[in-house]
């Protein structure tokens, strides 16, 4: 929990700031001066540079990279210590020795419909001029006040609020997406798109910080294209865009036979809808590299019988692999990402084969994955194939194509061992009894976990 802070002004002991929370739906703004304290004890992130800074630059040019001056702190962190945070929540500072009176106003206010979040005004006085001695115009902050920190300022005077949308009725076998991110990482294992499996009704609605469910009490289960099953309310799922990923997955066989009949680089320009570009470290059985979009393609692959799906992922790498003027191909311009990956940008130096190579591997990864004992020695193709790539480097160190595909090659050798983390299960990494697991059972909820709601559901188009 963290609120940035921008410095505007500051005229003798008082100083006016610009506070935004990181996470809007859980960090309210607090009337206390605990918290106008927390803001002044911020870890400064940017200061503007001062007249003997500038000098310096002028004379002897910028500082050498890696460094540079370091930023100023504030000197009451050497009175308060390391535990500063937990002592102003539980009141054992006296924040009245230090903020003499502050000020609030509303500077922004939010909306969570189109993801604007709140900024408000704060101008404070401090007892002593010395505690805003490492602060100047233009710095910024980073605060972690969070807590009891006085009454908190109502949402209704912080957000405005939207046109709420009509609730959708959602029936067996309708197509749904959930959170439709342009890009799934592992670790947001319940978004995607999907299928409605079954419908019930709660009794309440579960508890979540700071506000109160204003929806319905309905809720879905969905079986989503990359294998999990979720629970979550009728207001929380979306109906999908007619885009090209709904019409590879109703036939995805025809889809997959229409781009292997295409040129490698045809093929690669097809696959442009699904992203590219994010890249999640696995800490599992082994330590690999995963494209965080791969989900989308191996959702694809998996409609297909599993030979057909190793055989159709095996092509399309070969293809790449295996054009070796295709693999010195860039972009040469930027070139904005469609469909799941709009919002990205493939630059002028990016190699086009880049990205498919990558979610290709990835999504062979977890074909694999998905059921251990299902062997690939016998895929002599795909074996030349991934020995290939360590003559296409595209600027990387030839070792980095161990770091992708690792657990491909043992699941190849017969010697890959389960790995649940690829698939949002609950490793090491994520709580054993993780809390969407425990909220679902509360509500009587089984098989699944509950992607709880939030009230951006209820306005968001």
């Amino acid at each position: 929990m963290s609120y940035g802070c921008e410095v505007v002004r500051i005229n003798g002991e008082t100083i006016t700031l610009l506070v935004k929370p990181s996470q809007a739906d859980c960090e309210p703004f607090y009337l206390g001066k605990e918290f106008a304290l927390g803001i002044l004890l911020g870890t400064v992130q940017y200061s503007p540079p001062g007249i003997g800074e500038r000098l310096r630059t002028h004379f002897l040019g910028p500082r050498p990279l890696g460094r540079g001056r370091p930023m100023p702190r504030s000197p009451l962190l050497d009175t308060f210590g390391d535990t500063v945070w937990d002592s102003l929540e539980n009141g054992s500072i006296d924040a009245s020795k230090y903020v003499a009176s502050f000020d609030f106003a509303i500077h922004q206010r939010g909306n969570i419909a189109v993801d604007r979040d709140p900024i408000a005004r704060y101008t404070i006085t401090v007892t002593d001029r010395r505690w805003l001695a490492h602060l100047r115009p233009g710095a910024r902050l980073e605060s972690h006040a969070w807590g009891d920190l006085g009454a908190i300022v109502p949402d209704e005077d912080v957000f405005e609020t939207p046109p709420r949308l009509a609730v959708e009725t959602w029936r067996a076998g309708d197509r749904i997406s959930l959170d439709g991110a342009p890009a799934m990482a592992p670790g947001e294992w319940m978004h995607g798109r999907g299928v409605i499996e079954a419908t019930t009704t709660v009794s309440h609605a579960p508890w979540v910080p700071r506000w109160t469910w204003e929806g319905g009490l309905v809720v879905h289960r969905a079986q989503l294209d990359h294998g999990p099953r979720v629970w979550a309310f009728a207001e929380t799922f979306r109906r999908p865009p007619a885009d090209t990923y709904e019409r590879a997955w109703r036939d995805p066989d025809a889809f997959f036979v229409e781009r292997l009949a295409e040129p490698p680089l045809a093929r690669a320009r097809a696959l442009r809808f699904l992203g590219g570009g994010g890249v999640t470290l696995l800490v599992g059985p082994r330590e690999v590299k995963f494209p965080s979009e791969a989900p989308w393609l191996y959702g694809l692959l998996r409609r297909l019988p599993f030979p057909r799906s190793v055989e159709v992922a095996t092509e399309l790498l070969a293809g790449w692999v295996g054009d070796p003027d295709g693999c010195k191909k860039k972009f040469g311009k930027p070139v904005p990402g469609i469909e799941l990956g709009a919002g990205g940008v493939w630059q002028p130096y990016h190699f086009e084969y880049v990205s498919p190579i990558l979610l290709t591997i990835g999504a062979l990864t977890m074909l694999a994955a998905d059921d251990p004992t299902r062997s690939l020695a016998s895929h002599a193709r795909l074996r030349d194939a991934l020995q290939a790539l360590n003559g296409v480097q595209f600027g990387y160190p030839l070792k980095d194509w161990t770091r992708w595909t690792s657990y491909l090659v043992a699941a190849m050798a017969g010697t890959a061992p389960p790995f649940p983390e690829l698939f949002g299960g609950r490793g090491p990494h994520r709580q054993p009894e993780g809390l969407e697991y425990a909220r679902a059972e509360e509500l009587g909820l089984e098989g699944a976990p509950l992607m709880l709601p939030t009230p951006r559901d209820l306005v968001r188009p």
